[in-house]
């Protein structure tokens, strides 16, 4: 199988030139993976490290190609406005991604908003080649493990998140990692070996470290707890006091909250009880139905989210996986296996309209189950060889899927590539750098919407632009018309950036895109 991949150049330019793929993009895609492709496999069994080098450097470029170049909306706006000032996210506050942004931000590169984009790429990046290197653990081929981290990394859902500040990348590098950690704990023959003692000490660290970023680290613990039954450590006392500490240092992380709390909140320090309900994210638990694994609806917007990263091909070739796994390292099947079910009935039961992200550790399990049915089938001629049905046609039907997962890995580019790209996306920046340099009254007072008031806060906080400003997004109209109506009795000039209701009797004057609203008797003085 490997051999026969020199062919695939070809082949895929034999698609472009005859016109069964006739979109540019896919051409070029086609021709330079195609070509990729066969470089590496001429040199990756000799060049080691070339292999892990292009699946780090390939991804990466294409995030930094589609990265958002400045402020987002929503979470990501507020990413890039708590980062730079190590300020508390919402629950369950995400103290390890503020502080490693943080890091970013002190890059002399592009704006701020940029950097803190940036740190989810790289982390995207991070969580590619530690995937790499636990299926090449599994499979111990790195042809399939390449092709299935590849497939991983230009997944929809996963793209979209390692091109804005948001958490999601950072988390499932961590997962990847412990998964990692968790499977090198098996036998690797049939020789009982027990892991030194550091390996289940890194686990422990990384464990209470990522529960620091996002909580569903928890969900890894049936896995975890199979893995400490399998193995049944033999590590002495003192090892376990130190995998213990180690475990509370990762969740020391979460003291950056109430140390930092009082500078956010008027001096005001944090309850025992107020801490808790942050990091549990109390106020989102009537999110989460025990029940919803009983909807089919839910069934039916969980399975088109799994389906959607790698297709009925990629499913296809993970259910040989599976049975792969179940066949030769039903351990491993095991691990994998209790995470995906964790993930997918959390998915399930826990209603809220991004429920993709959520779903990102199940797409990993997913990739890794690739990853091995890959193998499996590029194994399976020499397995069969000596059958009467004859050996050239299995080797012809394993290239043939070979060939098409790897068309399918190079089509997930040129198809998500124009969905998730935010390059071109500087539409609120570009307006909010225009609405601050208007001659707006000094003191005044700016009532926006919340797309509005993203652009405004993130100039005025981060980029320090017209501080003398009141910015304000409050959560309905009737809230809007009262707070315009206190700031007018004050004397304040206040400017919409939204529409409201009801402002008959005042003076209104346009001023760019905004409209400037007085009262009508200081209005006339």
């Amino acid at each position: 199988l490997p051999a026969s991949c020199f062919l695939l150049p070809a082949s895929f330019s034999f698609l472009y030139v005859t016109g069964i793929v006739s979109h540019p993009l896919a051409g070029c895609v086609l021709l330079v993976g195609g070509a990729a492709l066969a470089l590496l496999v001429a040199w990756g069994d000799q060049v080691r490290w070339m292999p892990p080098l292009v699946l780090g450097l390939a991804p990466f470029a294409l995030y930094l190609r589609t990265l958002l170049p400045s402020v987002g909306v929503a979470d990501t706006f507020e990413f890039q406005v708590v980062v730079p000032r190590l300020a508390v996210a919402h629950p369950t506050g995400y103290p390890l991604y503020v502080l490693l942004g943080k890091l970013f931000t002190l890059l002399p590169l592009g704006n701020v908003a940029w950097r803190v984009n940036l740190a989810s790429a790289v982390f995207a990046a991070a969580t590619v080649l530690v995937l790499y290197a636990l299926l090449l653990r599994l499979t111990a081929r790195w042809l399939p493990a390449f092709l299935a981290a590849l497939a991983f990394a230009f997944s929809s859902t996963f793209w979209s998140q390692a091109i804005v500040a948001e958490v999601y990348t950072l988390h499932n590098l961590l997962v990847t990692a412990i998964l990692w950690l968790l499977l090198d704990t098996l036998p690797r023959s049939h020789t009982r070996t027990h892991p030194p003692a550091c390996r289940w000490q890194a686990t422990f660290f990384l464990i209470g470290l990522s529960l620091t970023n996002h909580l569903t680290t928890a969900l890894l613990l049936p896995a975890v707890a199979l893995a400490l039954l399998w193995d049944r450590p033999r590590l002495r006392l003192k090892d376990w006091l130190i995998a213990g500490g180690l475990l509370l240092l990762g969740l020391s992380v979460y003291l950056f909250i109430p140390l930092r709390w009082p500078a956010l909140n008027h001096g005001a320090w944090m309850t025992p009880r107020e801490f808790f309900a942050y990091i549990t994210g109390g106020q989102f638990h009537g999110a989460l139905r025990l029940d919803g694994w009983r909807d089919p609806v839910r069934w039916t917007i969980v399975g088109r989210l799994l389906r959607e990263p790698f297709g009925w091909i990629g499913l296809g070739l993970a259910a040989v996986g599976v049975v792969q796994l179940a066949l030769r390292q039903r351990r491993a099947l095991a691990l994998t296996g209790a995470t995906f079910l964790a993930f997918v009935l959390y998915g399930l039961d826990y209603y809220v309209p991004d429920i993709s992200v959520f779903l990102l550790p199940a797409h990993l399990i997913l990739a890794i189950w690739i990853g091995a049915g890959i193998a499996f089938l590029a194994d399976l001629p020499s397995r069969l060889s000596s059958l009467v049905i004859g050996h050239w046609s299995l080797v012809i039907d394993s290239l043939f899927i070979g060939s098409l997962f790897i068309v399918h890995c190079l089509s997930r580019i040129w198809l998500n590539l124009p969905q998730v790209d935010q390059s071109h996306n500087q539409g609120g920046y570009t307006w909010g750098q225009y609405v601050l340099s208007l001659p707006l009254a000094a003191g005044s007072a700016v009532l926006a919407d919340v797309e509005k008031f993203a652009p405004l806060y993130y100039l005025q906080q981060i980029e320090g632009i017209r501080p003398d400003l009141d910015l304000l997004l409050l959560s309905s109209e009737e809230l809007y018309l009262v707070e315009l109506t206190a700031r007018l009795r004050m004397g304040q000039t206040v400017y919409l950036a939204r529409y409201l209701p009801y402002l008959e009797g005042l003076h209104l004057r346009s001023l760019g895109p905004l409209v400037e609203v007085r009262n009508p008797v200081l209005a006339e003085n």
